[in-house]
């Protein structure tokens, strides 16, 4: 019994926290946001921060949903994995979409009837886009009305 315990929590800690290791480099950092929905006045939560790689800061908004934000990864990438980290570990349903430089948005990740804290989404297959969206189209708690996201992150090459 100890042996099934010890190796389910040796699982569990790898898809929670040990995915960040695997999964480098972050394609975000050298990345520009080219539009966001909104963003709730103040330095520390700006739509800058939810992809500057660093968890003391976050993008918030103060408005309902859906809310945006659009990352420019300068050229062609290609993509194998994204990861949304939110703000007290809220359940938020989103989706993810893609497009290369002449492309137009394909959905490739669909958590709109998202009811798990899942952090990581491994994309399907590989995909070469330059601009990445993410849009939050809602919320587990209904009492949650705001966006509140600490980091955006999208690996791959």
């Amino acid at each position: 019994m100890k042996i099934k315990l010890s190796l389910l929590l040796s699982f569990l800690y790898f898809f929670t926290y040990a995915q960040d290791s695997v999964l480098k480099p972050n394609l975000v950092v050298n990345g520009k946001i080219s539009g966001f929905s909104a963003e709730e006045a103040g330095k520390a939560t700006n739509a800058i921060n939810g992809i500057d790689n660093k968890d003391n800061d976050l993008w918030s908004t103060l408005v309902g949903f859906p809310q945006f934000i659009e990352i420019d990864l300068g050229a062609d990438k290609n993509i194998q994995a994204s990861k949304v980290t939110s703000f007290l570990n809220r359940i938020y349903k989103y989706k993810i979409e893609a497009r290369s430089s002449d492309g137009t948005y394909k959905t490739v990740i669909d958590r709109t009837h998202n009811g798990s804290p899942l952090k990581v989404d491994f994309w399907p297959k590989k995909i070469m886009a330059r601009f990445v969206k993410l849009t939050i189209t809602g919320t587990l708690n209904p009492s949650v009305t705001a966006t509140s996201i600490r980091e955006f992150s999208i690996y791959g090459e």
